[in-house]
C-alpha cells in the first residue's frame, strides 16, 4: 500500500507539472532555457528514443529538450503537452530533410545539422560552446 501511494503521488505530481507548462506550439519559447536537438523521419524512431533515454543524466545536464518528428507524430521529452501546429511550425522553420538531425543552441539559433544522430558529437559540440563553458563552471 506504502508503494502505491507513492506510485500515486508521483502520478499527480507529474501532471500537476506538466499543466503548469505552457503548449509548446514553437521552440522560440524554450529559447534561453533549453538547447534543442531536433530528428527529422528517421527509420527507426524506438531506436533514437532509446539512445535519448539512455543519455538521460547527460541530456539532463546540458537542458536538452529532444524532438523526433515521425510523419504527423512527434516523441519527445518535453514534459508539457504539444500543439497541433507544432510539427508544421518546426518543419517550415527548420527546413529538415529526412534523417536529419539539428541542434538548436539556447540562442534559439541553429548550431549545426547532422544526416545522422551522434549523441556523443552533439555533447562534444555542446561542451565546446561558451555559455556550456560558463555552466560547468558553476
Amino acid at each position: 500500500m506504502k508503494y502505491l501511494t507513492q506510485i500515486l503521488f508521483l502520478l499527480i505530481s507529474f501532471s500537476v507539472n506538466s499543466s503548469e507548462l505552457p503548449m509548446l506550439s514553437d521552440l522560440s519559447s524554450l529559447k534561453w532555457d533549453n538547447r534543442i536537438i531536433l530528428v527529422n523521419d528517421v527509420q527507426n524512431e524506438e531506436h533514437v528514443v532509446a539512445v535519448f533515454e539512455k543519455n538521460i543524466i547527460e541530456i539532463n545536464d546540458r537542458d536538452i529538450v529532444w524532438l523526433i518528428i515521425k510523419g504527423d507524430h512527434a516523441f519527445t521529452n518535453y514534459p508539457g503537452t504539444l500543439s497541433e501546429d507544432l510539427l508544421n511550425n518546426t518543419r517550415n522553420r527548420y527546413k529538415m530533410g529526412k534523417g536529419q538531425v539539428i541542434l538548436i543552441g539556447k540562442d534559439g539559433g541553429v548550431k549545426s545539422r547532422h544526416d545522422h544522430l551522434d549523441l556523443e558529437a552533439i555533447f562534444s559540440e555542446i561542451d565546446a560552446m561558451p555559455m556550456r563553458q560558463r555552466e560547468m563552471q558553476y
